[in-house]
């Protein structure tokens, strides 16, 4: 499971950079019974293995028998997030 979406980059030099078709997985999910936190690797393609840029997003857990698992509502929440409103599952 991913996610893609243009990338816009700015470097501190206010430099820009646009990735099309941006690669971004959750990388892993430190799950709590309140609150996650899951890392989120932007890369420039599914095949790179260093990323061009790092996140971290927090959000609340989902528990209990039906819930479902860390990473799959790590991706429910960035879908949620208006920077990821354009993005696709790929």
């Amino acid at each position: 499971m991913a996610l893609q979406k243009t990338l816009k980059l700015t470097n501190n030099f206010g430099t820009e950079t646009i990735i099309e078709n941006a690669y971004i997985k959750v990388g892993e999910v430190v799950f709590s019974k309140k609150i996650s936190l899951a890392t989120v690797l932007f890369k420039k393609t599914k095949e790179d293995d260093i990323p061009v840029k790092v996140e971290r997003y927090g959000f609340e857990s989902i528990v209990g028998e039906n819930a479902k698992d860390a990473i799959a509502q790590g991706y429910d929440y960035l879908k949620t997030l208006p920077e990821f409103a354009d993005a696709v599952d790929c």
